[in-house]
């Protein structure tokens, strides 16, 4: 989540019951799933979305967090020339052979990092009310491919500032960006799609993509886990806005949120099994 607007102070201008109607910490519930790994004829796939914060661009921890998970392709949203820098800077990058990333205004950047060939990769306007462009990669899996959609949904703010007006137009908001970045997708190849939806796991979107068959992983092992966290007059607040949803193609094998770097978003974390191509 980002307000783009600095003039706006989400600490004493939104009304006590707004704010904790938009992010209102949530308890975590027992696990549904336990952790599992891959078989001799799957191939484990680890994807990361991590939120970077665009003002911290530079920041050690932050930085540390990006490559702290073995991940084979890390997908970040609010990057920037400055964080394109620090990151390509780090000895960690050497791991990390096929890189993009893709600036925008403000906090709409993002990027991916893979450790898998990139066969493909683009940026998806914003339909009319939204805010940040989307990314989606075709990456080689060991010789299949498969796409990733890095989301970065609109934060529930007007065009006005009004953090009440955009908590109610944010399910209609988000319905519009996710039909649209769908539309765009292959239907038939393997998907991943992940990164900062600004909505809980009963949001919009999430409904829109569990209607089209996709599963969010991390409610299946960690329900309720907040992904984001705020410090407020009232105390830190917290809210799960950040997921990782994935097609039939792949088993679910483990999904986490790691408790790392200063931005206001956790990293993400989920692995999932692919099966092997038939020889």
């Amino acid at each position: 989540m980002h307000i783009r607007r600095p003039t706006l102070s989400l600490v004493g201008t939104l009304p006590l019951a707004a704010l904790l109607a938009i992010v209102a910490a949530l308890s975590c519930a027992a696990p549904i799933r336990t952790p599992q790994t891959a078989r001799p004829d799957e191939t484990r796939l680890r994807v990361v979305t991590y939120n970077v914060n665009y003002g911290l661009a530079g920041d050690p921890a932050t930085r540390a967090a990006v490559f702290a998970h073995d991940a084979d392709v890390i997908v970040l949203q609010e990057t920037t020339p400055r964080w394109a820098f620090e990151l390509g800077s780090d000895p960690a990058i050497a791991d990390y052979p096929h890189v993009r990333f893709v600036h925008s205004r403000g906090a709409g950047g993002q990027a991916i990092l893979s450790r898998l060939p990139l066969v493909f990769v683009e940026t998806l306007s914003p339909p009319d009310e939204g805010w940040f462009p989307a990314l989606r990669a075709v990456v080689d899996v060991r010789g299949r491919d498969v796409q990733l959609l890095g989301l970065h949904l609109r934060p529930p703010v007007s065009d006005g500032g009004s953090f009440v007006a955009g908590y109610w137009n944010n399910d209609r908001i988000h319905s519009a960006e996710i039909a649209d970045y769908w539309a765009a997708l292959e239907p038939d190849m393997p998907t991943v799609i992940l990164g900062d939806f600004n909505e809980s796991a009963d949001g919009a979107a999430i409904e829109f993509l569990e209607a089209r068959g996709l599963i969010n992983a991390l409610p299946l092992f960690a329900p309720g886990a907040p992904t984001w966290r705020w410090d407020t007059w009232i105390g830190e607040i917290t809210h799960d806005l950040d997921h990782v949803m994935h097609g039939p193609d792949f088993r679910l094998l483990d999904a986490r949120v790691v408790q790392r770097g200063r931005s206001d978003h956790l990293p993400v974390v989920v692995d999932l099994a692919l099966p092997d191509p038939a020889d």
